[in-house]
């Protein structure tokens, strides 16, 4: 009988790695939204865009059948404003997260060690924190103990950018944009350094179109 009830507690902590932290309270900011749900999708545990090498050249957009990612303007935990239209150019992980969700937690890590590995290159990081009840100087404080080095901006303070990237019924949600600004892939749940590694480099690797 114990065996069995620790391998159903087992089974349940995977699931919840998997599918995310369900988000109660993103999802009532959302509810009057008739696009958005609060019901997990399982095909949202896996790859929606897949990432596809382009064999593009220069003054070609190779991505014009992805969609575009919504520009935002959010305060950054230092009161700075951050446009997600300033990081054109860039290799972008949008993702959505908060302190209290552990899966979200257990991938910081590897997004810190992304910004390291691609130092230099068109590359960066936004976590968008969806925290309700941590102050500001919490927030910045668990910032510091977990030695996060990449921009880190206040979702909730302005709750239509949820809804303008579909909702998000569950996180950790990324959102992986490429250099001209499409999203390439969403990615719920948590997802290991590898994953986020493999699409990153392939995407550094494509050229960046050419303005019209």
């Amino acid at each position: 009988m114990k065996k069995y009830l620790a391998m159903m507690v087992a089974i349940i902590i995977v699931i919840s790695f998997i599918s995310g932290c369900g988000k109660k309270e993103v999802s009532d900011t959302t509810r009057n939204n008739p696009k958005s749900t609060t019901k997990s999708d399982n095909s949202q545990s896996t790859n929606i865009h897949p990432v596809v090498q382009s064999n593009s050249t220069q003054g070609t957009n190779p991505n014009s059948r992805f969609q575009k990612a919504p520009d935002f303007s959010l305060p950054s935990i230092d009161g700075k404003i951050v446009r997600l239209s300033d990081y054109e150019g860039k290799v972008v992980i949008l993702d959505f997260w908060a302190t209290w969700c552990r899966p979200c937690v257990m991938e910081m890590p590897s997004f810190v060690q992304l910004m390291k590995k691609y130092s230099g290159q068109p590359f960066a990081v936004i976590g968008v924190d969806l925290d309700r009840r941590v102050s500001k100087e919490g927030i910045k404080s668990f910032l510091k103990s977990h030695n996060i080095n990449y921009t880190i901006v206040m979702g909730m303070s302005e709750r239509s950018v949820l809804e303008r990237f579909g909702g998000i019924p569950a996180i950790p949600t990324a959102f992986i944009i490429d250099k001209n600004g499409y999203i390439r892939q969403k990615l719920v749940g948590y997802h290991q350094l590898d994953v986020f590694d493999s699409i990153v480099k392939t995407l550094l690797e494509e050229e960046l179109a050419e303005r019209e």
